[in-house]
């Protein structure tokens, strides 16, 4: 038997589901959760240090091992999911948090804090950033 044909035959029981479906959507419609900006919990970071004019191997010595040394002092950070690429010029570290960080902005704060003090105690002179970028993926270097 043909959908269209068992509808026309049994027109009660198309008219009911019909009924249901709608009442079930508008009930979905009026309890949906709207919000312009979700909730998102973002435990990535990426930190960018360039340092002009210098060779990879003068940015890995002279800064990424001192940015790593500094962030894994940090409970908070994942090691294993953090990793760094060192080229001519520029450091860029890719880290993680762990599940359990409750408070991630306070973290990020205190990092971005430590690594603006770290460039002016540790850091060679032409080191620039961290950079400042207005991607919500980019915590410690959002401004």
């Amino acid at each position: 038997m043909n959908v269209v044909e068992a509808a026309m035959k049994h027109r009660q029981v198309s008219l009911i589901l019909t009924l249901i479906f709608l009442l079930a959507g508008v009930y979905s419609l009026t309890h949906m959760a709207r919000r312009e900006d979700p909730k998102m919990t973002i435990r990535q970071g990426l930190i960018i240090m360039p340092y002009p004019g210098a060779k990879a191997i003068q940015v890995e010595e002279q800064v990424t091992k001192k940015i790593e040394q500094y962030l894994f002092r940090y409970d908070e950070i994942k090691k294993d999911e953090t990793f760094s690429t060192t080229s001519d010029g520029l450091c860029v570290i890719t880290l993680e948090l762990q599940g359990w960080v409750k408070n991630k902005d306070k973290f990020w704060s205190k990092v971005r804090h430590g690594l603006y003090e770290l460039k002016n105690t540790a850091l060679p002179r032409g080191v620039l950033g961290p950079i400042k970028r207005p991607s919500s993926f980019n915590p410690v270097g959002r401004g």
